[in-house]
C-alpha cells in the first residue's frame, strides 16, 4: 500500500485538554466558503454502528492555510475518562 503520511490535511487524531479534562480529538483542513460539500465531525464508542450519534465541538476558531483551504479541531463530547472506548471520522458530504 502507498504510503500517505505525506499528504496534507488529512484527518490526524490526537489528545486535547479541556476544561480539566482529556479529550480525543480531530484535527483536518477543508475548504473555505464552500457550500457544495457538507462536513461533519462524527464519534461513536461502537464501531459495529450504523449511525455515529455523537459529534464533536469545535474548539478555537479555524486557522487559515493558504488562501483556499482552513485547518479547524473538533473534540470528542465525552471525556477519555468517561468513555471507555472512542471512535472519531470526518464525514464530508457532497450537497
Amino acid at each position: 500500500f502507498p504510503s500517505h503520511d505525506r499528504v496534507e490535511g488529512k484527518p490526524k487524531l490526537e489528545n486535547l485538554s479541556d476544561g480539566g479534562q482529556e479529550y480525543m480529538a480531530i484535527r483536518f483542513q477543508r475548504r473555505k466558503g464552500d457550500t457544495s460539500l457538507s462536513t461533519t465531525v462524527e464519534s461513536t464508542a461502537d464501531l459495529s454502528a450504523v449511525i455515529w450519534p455523537g459529534g464533536g465541538a469545535q474548539v478555537g476558531a479555524a486557522t487559515p492555510v493558504g488562501t483556499d483551504y482552513e485547518e479547524v479541531v473538533f473534540r470528542a463530547p465525552v471525556s477519555k475518562a468517561n468513555a471507555v472506548r472512542q471512535f472519531m471520522r470526518v464525514k464530508v458530504v457532497r450537497n
